[in-house]
């Protein structure tokens, strides 16, 4: 469903409604439509309804998490993540979007419990390790951070981001020689963007 379907899309999925209304995926595909329209009403009253016809419907209940935290709303998107996580516990996205929610809370250790979970899940979930590495640094662990901040470049060499923070953990060790390798890094790879 790209942006210039999503009018088409809707009307789509409203008809899949209207000829089988206990349908839960369309409602909840609706709902992303919704969203990337900029309706988040309407998404979030889909997510609900899918939630509804499906109770134990993880993804639905983790992408109405996300809406929530896009919208500033971090308790209802924490209990819907609690939710996703007791419902599908193997999802090392909804651990991840957890762990996102507990850093904006400040709540580190959580945080850094939550990224080590979906890491553990996901080996290879670049993010996780670069937002694990973020809450490291923010509790002045720097080592570990720089070791986060490692993997998630090898995971994604182009993570500009990454390069940075690293730096400047880097630099909190002592390291300068690795910090100005790093920030040059960055800017090379700024430069190729």
């Amino acid at each position: 469903m790209s942006n210039g379907n999503l009018p088409e899309a809707i009307a789509d999925y409203d008809k899949a409604i209207e000829l089988a209304p206990p349908f839960a995926q369309a409602y909840h595909n609706r709902a992303i439509a919704h969203d990337a329209m900029g309706n988040p009403d309407k998404a979030i009253a889909d997510y609900g309804k899918a939630i509804l016809l499906r109770p134990r419907y993880a993804l639905a209940y983790l992408n109405r998490g996300l809406l929530h935290a896009k919208l500033g709303q971090q308790e209802l998107a924490l209990a819907d993540c609690d939710r996703s996580i007791e419902l599908n516990p193997r999802d090392a996205l909804a651990w991840s979007a957890r762990g996102n929610l507990y850093a904006q809370l400040n709540d580190l250790a959580a945080a850094i419990r939550d990224f080590t979970r979906a890491v553990e899940l996901d080996p290879k979930m670049g993010l996780a390790y670069y937002h694990r590495a973020l809450a490291h640094q923010s509790v002045g662990s720097h080592q570990l951070a720089v070791d986060d901040f490692t993997r998630c470049i090898e995971l994604q060499p182009a993570n500009t981001k990454a390069y940075v923070m690293r730096a400047h953990s880097y630099g909190s060790l002592g390291l300068i020689e690795q910090r100005i390798g790093d920030l040059q890094a960055a800017l090379q790879l700024a430069r190729l963007n």
